[in-house]
């Protein structure tokens, strides 16, 4: 459970990496397309953009506790398991 856990965690680590360096792309090209702009507009893209952005990291959070929960579940599941199997095999012999 515990290397289930460390991949998860490498996974999630890679994807912020990645969504990093996409949200850099994405500021550096509002950079630009914000000196053609009024004071106004500039301020509201960044208000929503900031509003965006805590959105997708709530939702991240979300998905990583369900992982998380799903990954102790099955362990849970196979702990209960292999138990029954052997509660089954001492009680044939």
């Amino acid at each position: 459970m515990e290397k289930d856990k460390e991949k998860i965690d490498d996974e999630i680590n890679k994807n912020e990496d990645s969504q990093d360096v996409a949200d850099s792309k994405e500021d550096n090209e509002d950079e630009i397309n914000s000196e053609n702009k009024d004071e106004d507009v500039e301020s509201e893209e960044e208000n929503t953009q900031k509003t965006e952005e805590e959105i997708l990291r709530e939702e991240v959070q979300i998905l990583r506790e369900e992982k998380i929960r799903v990954l102790a579940e099955m362990e849970n599941l196979r702990k209960r398991l292999r138990e029954k199997k052997l509660t089954q095999l001492n009680t044939a012999v």
